[in-house]
C-alpha cells in the first residue's frame, strides 16, 4: 500500500510526469489531472480511514497525508480542470491551486523518504525499493 501511495503522490508532485503525460500526452499515453487528482484522494481517504491499511504509514506520515488530503479536497474545485478558455498548461504551470497540490505531494514524498528526482530519471512507473 506504501507504493501505490508513493506512486500516486510522484505523480502529482512531478512536472516532469504531468508535462509528459498530461500536457504532451498521446491517445495512447495520457493522464487527466483531474483524475489523477480524484485518485490520489481517493486512495488517502481510504488508506486513513482503514487501521489495517495505514499501519505501514509513520504517525508523522499519517499526519501529513491527512493534511494533504483535507488541502486537496479544498483546492479541487477551485483549479479549472473543465474550462475549456483555459489551456491545460497553463493550469499545469500556473494555477495557483495545482501548483500547491504539488508542493503538498512533495512535502508528503520528502517525509516518506522519496526521491522524486530519482524517480523522474529512472521508472516513472515504478517505485519499488525507494
Amino acid at each position: 500500500m506504501r507504493n501505490t501511495i508513493v506512486l500516486s503522490l510522484a505523480r502529482l508532485a512531478s512536472q516532469k510526469y504531468q508535462d509528459r503525460y498530461v500536457i504532451a500526452g498521446t491517445a495512447n499515453e495520457y493522464v487527466l489531472p483531474d483524475e489523477m487528482l480524484d485518485s490520489a484522494c481517493l486512495l488517502l481517504e481510504n488508506v486513513l480511514g482503514s487501521k489495517m491499511l495505514s499501519r505501514s504509514l509513520t504517525v508523522m506520515e499519517q499526519d501529513c497525508l491527512a493534511e494533504a488530503v483535507k488541502d486537496f479536497r479544498h483546492r479541487q474545485n477551485a483549479i479549472p480542470f473543465e474550462n475549456p478558455t483555459v489551456p491545460i498548461g497553463d493550469v499545469i504551470d500556473r494555477n495557483k491551486d495545482w501548483l500547491a497540490v504539488r508542493e503538498r505531494a512533495k512535502s508528503c514524498l520528502k517525509i516518506m523518504g522519496f526521491d522524486l528526482a530519482r524517480w523522474e530519471t529512472t521508472c516513472e512507473n515504478d517505485v519499488e525499493g525507494y
